[in-house]
C-alpha cells in the first residue's frame, strides 16, 4: 500500500511517515481497545444504568470535544514535536487513571481527558501533514493516515475482548501502553520549523482572516451534518432495527455492516485519496453525497435481506471515505498558516453532529415510521452538500483576485 512516489515529500523520508501513520494506528488501537466496552465498564465496576451510562459517556465526549478547541492555540506558542509527545503522554495517564480508580467522578475527567488528548493529537497530525506536504501531497497523505485509523479500529476491539478476560484492567493497561509507544515514535519525527511557527512569530492577522472565518463556520456546520449521517451509522442503524427485529437479526446485520465499512476503506481510502487529487473539491462533494444517499436509499429498502445491506454500506462507505480526505482539505485550504491549528481544531466540533445522532435518532423513531428515519438522514447528507458547495462557491469568489 506504501509506495515510494506516493509519499516523496521534500521535508519528510519515506521512515517519517511510516512513524506517523503508525502512531495514529497505535492511539487507534489503544482506543478501540477500551472505548467499546466503557458501556460494560460502567455497568459491571460501576452499577450504573444503561440511561446513566449514556448520559456519562455523552456528556464526557461532548465536554471533551468543546476542550480541545482552544486547544488549537497552543501551536503557536509550541512546537508540533512538544504537543503530540504531551498529547499522547496525557491519553496514556488518563487509561491508567481510567482503569484503577472505579469512581464516576474520576471516569468523567479522566474520559474527558482522553477525549481532549485524542482531539488535540489528531488536530497537530493534521498541521503536520498540512504543513509538511506540499498541495498535490496532502490528500494523499490524509487518506493513508485514515487508512491506517481505520485499520487501527478492526485490530483493537478485537484485542480488547481477547485481554478481557485476562482482567478488568488489563485492556486499559494496553490503551496506556499504545500511547507511550507512540510518544516513542513521536520522539523520532524530524519536523522541521512549521509556517505555522514562522508566521505566529512574524505576527498578526490578515485582513480576509475574518472573512475565513465565517468559512469555516460554514464548512463546520456541513461537517456536521456529514459526521451526523456517518460517524456513528451503527448505533444508528441498530436503533432503526429495534422497532421490529429480534435481537439476533439486529447483531447479524449490524456485524456485517461493520466489517464492510472496515474492509471497504482499508482497502479503498488511499486510492480514493489519489483519485481526489484529479478532481475539484465540488465535484468530491458530489459524489460523496451520491454515495451516501444511494447507500441509505438501499439499507430502507433492505428489510431482512443481507445482500442488499451490505451492498447498501458498500456503497455509504464510499461516500464516507470521500467525505474525509475531503473536509480536511477545505479546511487547509482557507486556514491562514499561523492558526491552521486553531482552524482544524475548530473543526473538530462538527463531530458533534455524531455525538447527537443517538439522541436524535431515537427522538425520530417515536414519532416517524422507520422508513422516515432514512428520509431523513438523506436530506440531512443533501443539505450538508449543499452546505459544502455554497461554502467553496463563497471562497473561489473570495480568492479571485477580480
Amino acid at each position: 500500500m506504501i509506495n515510494e512516489s506516493a509519499l516523496r515529500s521534500p521535508h519528510l523520508g519515506r521512515a517519517n511517515i511510516v512513524m506517523l501513520v503508525a502512531g495514529s494506528f497505535l492511539a487507534t488501537v489503544g482506543r478501540g481497545a477500551t472505548l467499546p466496552f466503557l458501556p460494560l465498564f460502567l455497568h459491571n465496576q460501576l452499577g450504573m444504568s444503561i440511561i446513566d451510562t449514556g448520559t456519562v459517556l455523552t456528556l464526557s465526549m461532548v465536554a471533551g470535544i468543546l476542550l480541545s478547541i482552544p486547544s488549537g492555540k497552543l501551536a503557536n506558542h509550541f512546537s508540533h514535536k512538544k504537543l503530540l509527545t504531551l498529547s499522547l503522554l496525557v491519553f496514556a495517564l488518563a487509561f491508567i487513571i481510567l482503569g484503577s480508580v472505579y469512581s464516576v467522578v474520576v471516569f468523567v475527567i479522566s474520559f474527558t481527558l482522553i477525549n481532549c488528548a485524542y482531539a488535540l493529537y489528531s488536530t497537530i497530525i493534521k498541521c503536520f501533514i498540512s504543513d509538511n506536504f506540499h498541495e498535490g501531497e496532502k490528500t494523499k497523505v490524509f487518506s493513508l493516515n485514515y487508512t491506517f485509523i481505520n485499520i487501527g479500529w478492526m485490530a483493537g476491539p478485537a484485542i480488547g475482548a481477547a485481554l478481557s478476560s485476562s482482567g478488568v484492567f488489563i485492556p486499559f493497561a494496553l490503551s496506556a501502553l499504545t500511547g507511550l509507544l507512540a510518544i516513542v515514535l513521536t520522539a523520532r519525527l524530524k519536523v522541521r520549523a512549521t509556517a505555522s511557527d514562522q508566521n505566529s512569530r512574524a505576527g498578526n492577522g490578515h485582513p480576509g482572516d475574518k472573512k475565513r472565518f465565517r468559512l469555516l463556520l460554514v464548512f463546520t456546520a456541513a461537517i456536521f451534518l456529514g459526521s451526523f449521517v456517518f460517524d456513528r451509522f451503527a448505533s444508528c442503524i441498530s436503533q432503526i432495527l429495534m422497532v421490529d427485529s429480534d435481537a439476533g437479526t439486529i447483531s447479524r446485520i449490524i456485524s456485517l455492516l461493520i466489517i464492510t465499512n472496515a474492509l471497504t476503506v482499508v482497502l479503498f481510502q488511499y486510492a480514493i485519496g489519489r483519485w481526489l487529487e484529479r478532481v475539484t473539491d465540488r465535484q468530491g462533494f458530489l459524489l460523496g453525497t451520491l454515495g451516501l444517499i444511494v447507500g441509505l436509499f438501499l439499507f430502507s429498502q433492505a428489510d431482512r435481506s443481507l445482500p442488499l445491506w451490505i451492498a447498501g454500506m458498500f456503497t455509504f462507505s464510499f461516500g464516507e471515505i470521500i467525505f474525509m480526505p475531503l473536509q480536511y482539505r477545505v479546511i487547509d485550504r482557507i486556514a491562514p498558516p499561523q492558526e491552521r491549528a486553531l482552524y482544524f481544531s475548530f473543526q473538530n466540533l462538527g463531530s458533534l453532529g455524531g455525538a447527537i445522532n443517538p439522541v436524535i435518532t431515537g427522538v425520530l423513531l417515536t414519532l416517524l415510521p422507520r422508513g422516515d428515519v432514512f428520509a431523513v438522514l438523506i436530506a440531512a447528507s443533501l443539505v450538508c452538500c449543499v452546505v459544502f458547495q455554497l461554502g467553496l462557491l463563497v471562497a473561489r469568489r473570495q480568492s479571485d483576485p477580480g
